[in-house]
């Protein structure tokens, strides 16, 4: 799944906040560049990017080097607009006039769809560089959280559904089409094991099926428990636990309690795997939670659990 993955040419990573989304983005970028591809991971109008200290790079609108073969490049909202008014409008020094008048440029940053259509056809323009020019073998997209990612995907449609004709529009079908190469173009959600992200991802998943041409790729549950109890140990912990006398053993006890503590998070982390493998199609990546303290990176150490399942 992982190499399917990594062949494409563009995927997405979205998912609810703190599932550590940046860090397998970070994982899967390094792996595409220690496969030789040269990769470029991208991060939406963040005032603080992530990655910066992930690899301790500073990042700008610009493409920076973060190791071998793997840039990365913070886009925001002015660049993308320069960007996307160039291609709509033609005409650079119209273009200039328009980014110069402060009055204008807040009228645009208040535009429905402004923010949303923009980055989407920067990432549109990576894609471009991968197919046509191949400065880019592989282009990862680490996408805000879901409830801000959704419309940044969904705006094509919104726009043609709201206008008919017009350059805008054109523009709206080309990035529609973009979305919709299922070839080279995926999306995948990251997730915990846990009831409230498993039920946001569930209904997250419903939506994009019903709304999006794009593909879903796997989904990514991430921070599984370092230890899996079958249901056979966990019942004979439960039977050695009722057993033994509270006034006896209190060290044996305690190793008890700290088995049954961690036999709950693993059945609890079972049964939530089971309920969204009956709700969600996709492939389902179960990612175990890295152990602490470490001296090498979390996403350098989950870079080498993607390499083990290639």
């Amino acid at each position: 799944m992982i190499q399917q993955l990594l062949n494409k040419k563009v995927i997405f990573l979205t998912g609810k906040g703190g599932t550590g989304k940046t860090t397998l983005a970070a994982a899967l970028a390094i792996v595409a560049a220690r496969q030789r591809k040269r990769t470029l991971l991208v991060e939406v109008d963040m005032t603080r990017p992530s990655v910066e200290d992930i690899f301790g790079t500073s990042l700008s609108a610009s493409p920076s080097l973060l190791m071998e073969r793997l840039h990365g490049v913070n886009v925001n909202f002015l660049e993308s607009l320069r960007l996307y008014l160039t291609q709509v409008v033609g005409v650079d020094l119209l273009v200039s006039t328009i980014l110069r008048n402060k009055v204008v440029r807040f009228f645009l940053e208040g535009t429905p769809f402004a923010r949303e259509i923009v980055f989407l056809n920067t990432f549109y323009h990576y894609y471009e560089q991968a197919i046509n020019s191949g400065q880019y073998d592989f282009v990862i997209v680490d996408l805000p959280s879901t409830g801000h990612a959704l419309p940044i995907l969904t705006v094509p449609t919104g726009m043609t559904r709201m206008f008919r004709i017009g350059p805008m529009v054109k523009r709206a079908k080309i990035l529609q089409d973009f979305l919709s190469d299922h070839r080279r173009v995926s999306l995948s959600m990251v997730t915990l094991p846990e009831e409230m992200p498993m039920n946001e991802t569930m209904e997250v998943f419903g939506r994009i099926q019903r709304d999006l041409p794009i593909e879903l790729g796997p989904l990514f549950v991430n921070r599984m428990p370092i230890e899996d109890f079958s249901d056979a140990e966990s019942s004979r912990l439960l039977e050695l636990r009722q057993q033994l006398k509270v006034q006896s053993l209190p060290r044996l006890l305690a190793f008890l309690d700290a088995g049954e503590e961690l036999s709950l998070a693993s059945r609890t982390s079972r049964h939530q795997i089971e309920r969204v493998r009956q709700e969600v199609s996709a492939p389902i990546v179960e990612i175990r939670e890295l152990e602490e303290p470490h001296i090498e990176p979390p996403a350098f150490r989950l870079a080498r659990i993607l390499e083990q399942m290639l």
